[in-house]
C-alpha cells in the first residue's frame, strides 16, 4: 500500500516558457520507457530532463525505468512516484556523506579493502535509498514485484555479479522479490570503493563496469512481460543454448518506445559526444549562462590559460597540415623538396603560413628550405607523415589524438590515475554496448564545467545543471518532430487534417 508521498519542493516557476510549452503541444510522442546512465554528482541534470517531461505532459506514458549506479536512483525514484521536485531535493545537499561512510581515515579504509572489499561500508547510501522508497511506499524491503503489482511499472537497475562475471539486471522478471533499494545500492557500488553487496551469496558491483548505459535492456524479449517471450518459452531445454544468452541475442529487437539519457562533461570522452552536441548546437536555440560559482570560476581560469598556450599553435599546425596535402601531387604519401617549394610558393586565399606560423611551429626563418629541413629529420630530401607527426609532437601536439576527438588526460597523481582508468574502462565498455542507432533515441545532456564527484557544487552550479537537462531535452524533441513526423491531436475547433 502507497504512502503519503514526500512534502515536495514548492515550485517557483514553470521550467518551460509558455512559447515553449505551444511549440510541443499536441505532439503525441510514443515515448514509454527511460534509461539512465550513471553519472555521480551530474545526475542534477536529470531534474531538467524529467521536469520538461512533465511540463509538456509525457511523464503519464511512462511505464518502464532503467538505469545504472547514479542513474539507478533516477530511475527508482521515478519508478515509486516521485517528481522532478522531489528527486531535486533528495539529490540536494552535500551527497559525500552518503557514499563516503568510512572510519579511522585512510588506515580505516585500507582495512576495509582487505577485509570487506571495499573502502567504505556503503550502509549509509544503502539507508538512503531504503529512505526513499519507505516515505513513497511505506516499506523499506519493498520489492519488484511489489511494485509491478501496486503501480504496473517495471523497474530495471543494472548491477555486475562478481562471481558469474556478467552484467545483471534486476527487475520484476529477473529477481522479483527482491527489494529494489538493495538493488540501487548494488547497482551503484563503485569497485574498491564501497563494499560490493551480496545477496543469495553472491557479490555485486557497480553496473558501470559493464553496462553504464542501459538504453537496450527493454529491446527484445529478455525483460520483456509479455507471456510469449517468458524464460519457460524461450529456454525450454537448457542444452545447447549458450549462444541465445549474449546480449545480441537476448536484446535484439530495437524498441523505438525506449529514451535513453547520457550525461558527460565537456572533458569527458564519449562515443556519442559530438553527434550530441551538434545536435544541441542545430536545435538548442539560446546558450546557457555560466554562473558565477567557485567551480565555474575555476574551469574558466584553468581554459583559458590552456587556450592562450594552444590555440595559436593548433592552427597554425592546421595550415600546415593543409599545405602538406596539396604538396604531395603525386599522391605518394612521401613530399619531395621540390613539390614542398612548389606548395608554400602557390597562392592560395584559403590558407597561407604566415611568419608567426612559422615560427610557432618551426621556430627557424621564413624559408621553405629552412622548413623543409627542419621536418626532414633523416636528411634524406623527403617528408613523410611519421616525421610530421613528430614535429607536432615536438610543439605538444598529439596528430592522432586530434583524429580521435579526445584530449590527452595529465596524470599527476593516485587519483588520475584511477579516474583516467574508470574513464577508460567506461569509454569502450559503451563503444561495446552502444548501437549506430542508439543516437536517435538519446538525450545527450553536456555538464559543461562539471564533473562526476562534484558533490561540493553550489546552488548555482545545480540550477546550471538543471538548465543543461532543459537544454538537451528541448533539442531531442525538436529533432524527432523534425526527422520522424510524429502525428498531432486535434484541438476543439481546429481541422483534424491540418495536423498530419
Amino acid at each position: 500500500m502507497m504512502s503519503a508521498s514526500f512534502e515536495k519542493v514548492k515550485p517557483l516557476s514553470s521550467l518551460l516558457t509558455p512559447e515553449e510549452k505551444a511549440e510541443f503541444q499536441g505532439y503525441e510522442f510514443p515515448f514509454e520507457n527511460l534509461a539512465f546512465e550513471g553519472g555521480g554528482s551530474k545526475g542534477m541534470a536529470y531534474v531538467g530532463m524529467i521536469r520538461v517531461f512533465e511540463e509538456l505532459d509525457l511523464m503519464k506514458n511512462m511505464k518502464r525505468f532503467a538505469g545504472t549506479s547514479a542513474g539507478s536512483a533516477a530511475a527508482t525514484s521515478l519508478a515509486i512516484g516521485m517528481d522532478s521536485y522531489e528527486i531535486q531535493e533528495l539529490l540536494d545537499g552535500d551527497f559525500t556523506r552518503n557514499v563516503y561512510d568510512g572510519k579511522w581515515g585512510l588506515l580505516g579504509r585500507m582495512v576495509g579493502m582487505v577485509r570487506t572489499l571495499g573502502a567504505h561500508p556503503g550502509k549509509r547510501l544503502e539507508k538512503w535509498f531504503a529512505d526513499g522508497v519507505y516515505k513513497k511506499t511505506g516499506d523499506r524491503n519493498y520489492t519488484f514485484r511489489q511494485l509491478y503489482q501496486d503501480r504496473g511499472v517495471e523497474l530495471c537497475a543494472v548491477s555486475v555479479n562478481l562471481n558469474l562475471m556478467d552484467a545483471v539486471y534486476f527487475h520484476v522478471k529477473t529477481m522479483p522479490d527482491m527489494p529494489i533499494s538493495l538493488a540501487g545500492r548494488a547497482s551503484a557500488s563503485i569497485p574498491g570503493v564501497l563494499q560490493p553487496v551480496k545477496y543469495h551469496e553472491d557479490l555485486y558491483v557497480d553496473g558501470g563496469l559493464l553496462c553504464n548505459f542501459p538504453i537496450h535492456v527493454y529491446d527484445g524479449w529478455f525483460l520483456s512481460m509479455d507471456p510469449t517471450d517468458s524464460f519457460f518459452a524461450q529456454f525450454g531445454s537448457l542444452v545447447g543454448r549458450c549462444d541465445e544468452w549474449d546480449p545480441s541475442e537476448r536484446f535484439s529487437t530495437f524498441n523505438e518506445k525506449t529514451v535513453g539519457v547520457l550525461l558527460y562533461s565537456s572533458a569527458e570522452r564519449d562515443v556519442m559526444k559530438q553527434s550530441l552536441d551538434h545536435r544541441v548546437a542545430v536545435y538548442g536555440k539560446e546558450e546557457i549562462a555560466f554562473p558565477d560559482s567557485k567551480l565555474c570560476r575555476k574551469i574558466k581560469k584553468k581554459k583559458e590559460r590552456h587556450s592562450q598556450a594552444t590555440e595559436g599553435m593548433h592552427q597554425a599546425m592546421d595550415n600546415f597540415m593543409k599545405i602538406l596535402k596539396d604538396s604531395d601531387t603525386d599522391q605518394n604519401g612521401i613530399i619531395s623538396r621540390e613539390e614542398f617549394r612548389n606548395a608554400l610558393g602557390k597562392k592560395n586565399d584559403n590558407v597561407t603560413l604566415s611568419a608567426d606560423d612559422v615560427k610557432l611551429l618551426f621556430e627557424c626563418e621564413n624559408d621553405p628550405d629552412a622548413i623543409f629541413d627542419v621536418v626532414d629529420k633523416d636528411n634524406n630530401g623527403q617528408i613523410d607523415y611519421q616525421e610530421v607527426v613528430e614535429q607536432a609532437a615536438k610543439r605538444g601536439i598529439n596528430l592522432l589524438q586530434t583524429m580521435n576527438g579526445y584530449e590527452r588526460c595529465e596524470i599527476k597523481g593516485v587519483t588520475d590515475l584511477f579516474a583516467t582508468m574508470a574513464d577508460t574502462l567506461l569509454l569502450n565498455v559503451m563503444r561495446i554496448t552502444t548501437r549506430n542507432t542508439d543516437y536517435s533515441r538519446t538525450i545527450g545532456i553536456n555538464t559543461k564545467y562539471l564533473e562526476s564527484f562534484d558533490w561540493n557544487s553550489e546552488r548555482a552550479d545545480k540550477n546550471f545543471l538543471i538548465q543543461c537537462g532543459k537544454q538537451a531535452t528541448l533539442s531531442f524533441l525538436r529533432e524527432y518532430i523534425a526527422t520522424k513526423n510524429p502525428p498531432r491531436k486535434s484541438t476543439p475547433g481546429e481541422d483534424a487534417s491540418a495536423t498530419k
